[in-house]
């Protein structure tokens, strides 16, 4: 899943998918900062909650409103201790999963996707392996570490 900041760029390409979006056109609902999820990647398991949906706007995650990208992020690291994360739309859908899918999958997603971790999963996998719950495989760790050198690489082929 990819969450940004909402900007007028994500109105004409999201709004048909999700109508809700047009009100943010207008400059009232333009004065608030919110964060909208612009894609879903396949077999994620926000995919797989099938709740989710490019143009939902988070209100919350793990409990606490978020609307910037720093809440967020702040949110996502107090929400390692419980080995859950939950996330909430404005719509009212509220999806939990279990945080060491949802981190495990990022290396997968990262290695088939060609991105980058970010320095927050970074940061998250980091937090996580300390924690009772999360315990990555010998090849998760190295390919979690490996992954911007596949990318600036570019594929390999077997």
């Amino acid at each position: 899943m990819v969450v940004q900041p909402l900007t007028l760029n994500h109105l004409p390409i999201l709004v048909n998918a999700a109508p809700a979006l047009a009100k943010y056109a207008e400059m009232k609902y333009q004065m608030e900062p919110a964060l909208i999820i612009t894609h879903i990647f396949p077999d994620s398991q926000a995919h797989r909650s099938r709740s989710l949906m490019p143009g939902s706007i988070l209100k919350e995650v793990n409990g606490q409103a978020v609307k910037t990208m720093s809440e967020m992020r702040e949110s996502l690291q107090k929400g390692i201790a419980t080995g859950n994360l939950t996330l909430e739309t404005n719509e009212g859908v509220f999806v939990v999963c279990p945080f060491k899918k949802v981190l495990e999958e990022q290396i997968r997603l990262a290695r088939d996707y060609f991105f980058p971790l970010s320095d927050t999963m970074r940061g998250l996998l980091a937090t996580a392996e300390k924690s009772s719950w999360f315990k990555l495989q010998h090849d998760d760790v190295l390919m979690a570490h490996q992954v911007p050198q596949i990318i600036a690489e570019g594929p390999v082929a077997a």
